[in-house]
């Protein structure tokens, strides 16, 4: 599905009857790959009489993902101004700062997300990942711990931890994090159903590895 013109249009004339945000519209713009014109909603925003930090956010998201750092970068830095304890957007400039190779920012980035939340699962995971990058594999496990202690049923947190742990030999318990990240009540299991099947693989587990690639969802 995509927008036309002419639907575009009318949904910003709905904006003068209907209690709808900018930023609420520019989400689907953005959603259907109308980047352009979210773009363009959110500049216009900003020149609004107020400016939230919102919407500075949602411009460094939307430039991110159009590969424009620089911008991304930017607009993550006045959102911050606005807000210096808006700790997703410490989150987002530290996988900004990550993708681009910027690491030792990417970590102080990550730590300064945790102070101020340290309740979020996903940082840990993201800041961990970084950590495994950098062969720094104890903080990694204990971040991937954290990660699962937070959001125990979300799988993404029992494979980040069977990774590292199989990668520095410790293989028995990687396997059971493995089995425990497939819990049929997990959210993301497909990811460990992924490894997994790499993991038994590897052990010569190959008719073990097929049978959950025919139980994968």
């Amino acid at each position: 599905m995509d927008f036309t013109e002419e639907e575009i249009k009318q949904m910003t004339l709905d904006l003068q009857n209907k209690d709808i945000t900018y930023n609420s519209l520019v989400e689907n713009f953005h959603t259907f790959h109308k980047k352009q014109f979210a773009e363009e909603y959110y500049l216009n925003e900003i020149k609004r009489s107020s400016i939230d930090k919102e919407t500075y956010k949602n411009l460094g998201n939307l430039y991110s993902a159009q590969n424009r750092p620089k911008k991304a970068e930017e607009f993550y830095l006045k959102a911050i101004k606005k807000d210096s304890k808006y700790w997703c957007v410490y989150y987002n400039l530290a996988n900004l700062h990550g993708k681009l190779g910027r690491f030792k920012k990417a970590e102080e980035c990550y730590l300064k997300a945790i102070e101020l939340n340290p309740q979020d699962g996903d940082v840990y995971n993201n800041i961990g990942r970084l950590y495994y990058q950098l062969k720094r594999y104890k903080e990694a496990e204990v971040c991937f711990k954290k990660k699962i202690k937070l959001q125990p049923t979300d799988a993404k947190g029992y494979s980040s931890l069977a990774i590292i742990l199989s990668y520095i030999g410790r293989m028995n318990e990687a396997e059971m994090c493995y089995r425990l990240g497939l819990k049929p009540t997990n959210t993301n299991i497909n990811i460990v159903y992924d490894n997994f099947q790499i993991f038994l693989v590897k052990k010569g587990k190959a008719f073990e590895a097929e049978k959950y690639l025919r139980l994968k969802k």
